[in-house]
């Protein structure tokens, strides 16, 4: 009995599944670029609750892992074995970590609230204790990976080539492009979009006269009384207010005043392909969770273009390669 014991043990040891590359990368020299390479900010590496298929569905942990000032960043980044906790996912042990960048207002080497977030990569840096034989397997390696998060599942990223976009700076100055009809009375409005859903009378953001083609410059700060509480998509978070500005042709100022109640004297500014556009302002980022929800939502601090493509689905488009906007009949697929 003891005999036939041995063996079996020995038969289903032989038999388990290796899943495990025999790379380690548990300690790593990499470089970081910077998009913003302002000389008073600190990249922050922050662990994270992973997640498999979207980078949205991440949740930021409450302590930083590293804080790089400036100076430190000149030489390659040197990460040191990482000796957990990990997370339990798809059959892997795993820790991810946040790659940010932010203004360090007092150069204390420590992210404090107040001090803005620049940029946040949607590539995440991971350590794994144990790949597992599920979803990573045959992709990542024990020790350090870059990875990035897609719906068809997790893919490795180079750490070679590993980048903190600048997509959290705040955008003050934005200019769009109209075309339409034009008329002696006729005029452009950028109105906020909660009073004149309601219909309470506001102070236009701005109110121009018409041409055919028109480049309408937005001013550096919203007034604000042209705050609300609730986003392009009507949603709120945190204790945040909004700027949401509808651009609108009308045929005379009484058109504004009554607002279109006569048919065919309102009429919204509409993509080239027909899909109605809001024009946003968003609050900019000084606390990591902040930071977070702005790239996983696709927003960026200040001013940006919100175009809905899809019932109910606002996106931001970048103003310079959305071509003119123009009045029509909006439609939503």
């Amino acid at each position: 009995m003891r005999a036939c014991f041995a063996i079996l043990v020995f038969c289903a040891c032989d038999n388990a599944p290796v899943c495990e590359s025999t790379e380690d990368l548990s300690t790593l020299s990499m470089t970081i670029q910077l998009e913003n390479s302002d000389s008073l900010t600190s990249l922050l590496l922050t662990p994270a609750k992973p997640s498999s298929k979207m980078f949205s569905e991440i949740v930021p942990l409450d302590e930083s892992y590293r804080v790089l000032s400036p100076e430190n960043l000149e030489d390659p980044l040197v990460l040191e074995p990482y000796e957990g906790p990990f997370f339990e996912l798809d059959d892997a042990e795993v820790m991810f970590f946040l790659v940010s960048q932010f203004y360090d207002t007092n150069q204390d080497g420590v992210h404090n609230t107040g001090e803005v977030f620049l940029g946040l990569s949607e590539t995440v840096l991971a350590y794994f204790n144990r790949v597992g034989c599920n979803e990573w397997r045959g992709l990542f390696h024990t020790g350090w990976n870059a990875v990035e998060l897609r719906d068809s599942g997790p893919v490795p990223y180079a750490l070679d080539g590993f980048t903190v976009p600048a997509n959290l700076n705040l955008t003050t100055e934005m200019t769009l492009t109209l075309e339409m009809d034009t008329s002696d009375s006729s005029r452009v409005v950028l109105t906020p979009e909660d009073p004149w859903n309601t219909g309470i009378a506001a102070t236009p953001l701005v109110n121009v006269a018409t041409a055919e083609t028109l480049l309408l410059s937005l001013p550096e700060e919203i007034p604000e009384d042209h705050l609300q509480p609730y986003d392009v998509t009507g949603t709120q978070y945190s204790d945040w207010f909004y700027g949401v500005e509808l651009p609108l042709w009308i045929h005379d100022q009484e058109a504004y005043t009554q607002f279109g109640e006569t048919e065919g004297s309102v009429e919204s500014f509409c993509t080239e392909e027909g899909h109605p556009v809001k024009i946003g302002h968003y609050p900019d980022a000084d606390t990591l969770e902040e930071a977070f929800h702005l790239v996983a939502e696709n927003r960026a601090p200040g001013w940006g273009v919100y175009v809905e493509r899809q019932s109910g689905t606002w996106s931001q488009v970048d103003a310079e390669t959305l071509g003119p906007l123009s009045t029509q009949t909006c439609e939503v697929p």
